[in-house]
């Protein structure tokens, strides 16, 4: 398994993802599958939880894959769904500056 260094890192299975990437800043009514979880969570209320800076939450790059699924947010983590599991052939690193 791979495990970020940082919080501004991402591993990410390549095969599971649907391209292209896009990348965006947060809206209303995003959720986010927080890796080990099952069920979406609303973005809003994870980053309050998280205790993310206010001021940061709406300038914070949103990763997405072509069908609009969150994949990587920096400072939060990878989505369960394009989560690195033992099958992983190709590995996808995020690693913002």
């Amino acid at each position: 398994v791979y495990v970020s260094r940082n919080s501004n890192e991402g591993f990410l299975d390549l095969d599971k993802i649907k391209w292209p990437i896009k990348v965006r800043t947060r809206r209303e009514k995003d959720v986010f599958r927080v890796m080990g979880k099952s069920e979406p969570r609303k973005l809003k209320k994870l980053l309050i939880d998280r205790k993310t800076d206010a001021a940061l939450r709406n300038s914070l790059p949103l990763f997405l894959a072509d069908d609009g699924e969150i994949l990587f947010i920096p400072g939060i983590g990878v989505s369960e769904i394009a989560k690195i599991e033992e099958k992983t052939v190709t590995i996808l690193h995020f690693s913002i500056i």
